[in-house]
């Protein structure tokens, strides 16, 4: 299932090559998409510590595909705690 952005990406991640064009978008507005939400949860379940979860998806992106340049991707470097 495609998420839908009802507002156009605040951050997102693109890589351009020969055979391969794609953008991530990891927030519209201040909140992070579902999808990244998700991803951070399930990482938390699998034991990744939450500041290591940034450094982890930007690791496994460039180990995926390394003419990305992940020093601008903006993801949730801790969780939230509502007190």
């Amino acid at each position: 299932m495609r998420e839908e952005l009802s507002q156009p990406p605040t951050n997102s991640l693109s890589s351009d090559t020969t055979d391969t064009v794609f953008t991530i978008a990891t927030k519209t507005g201040t909140r992070y998409v579902n999808s990244i939400r998700d991803l951070y949860y399930t990482l938390i379940t699998i034991g990744i510590p939450p500041e290591k979860i940034s450094t982890t998806i930007s690791t496994v992106l460039n180990k995926i595909c390394p003419t990305i340049n992940t020093d601008s991707l903006k993801l949730p470097k801790k969780a939230r705690r509502n007190t």
